[in-house]
């Protein structure tokens, strides 16, 4: 039960590098999700707040214009490394949330 007004909380730990948090919906079209990037502080746990209004429906990593997201149809979540760079990562999630967006 979802809503755009709605925000997804997460508190991570993560090394520095930058993430992606994808939403995944019932759909054909192979490599599609709804993306949102969020950067990690090395070391430190911080909260990352992803409005999701500000989703934005990608293939294969590129941008899908002319969708959007209708939360309702939200069936799964997934992170992905997303700086493109090679080698060692580490992220730890302490808990993911739904919260009112301010």
């Amino acid at each position: 039960d979802l809503k755009l007004d709605q925000k997804i909380a997460l508190r991570v730990r993560g090394d520095g590098r930058r993430y992606n948090l994808n939403l995944y919906v019932p759909r054909r079209q192979t490599a599609f999700s709804y993306q949102a990037e969020f950067e990690t502080c090395k070391g430190e746990w911080i909260q990352i707040d992803l409005p999701l209004s500000e989703f934005v429906a990608t293939s294969f990593g590129r941008r899908v214009e002319g969708d959007t997201l209708d939360p309702s149809q939200v069936e799964a979540i997934g992170v992905l490394l997303s700086d493109k760079l090679a080698g060692r990562f580490e992220l730890l999630i302490d808990w993911v949330r739904i919260d009112n967006a301010e």
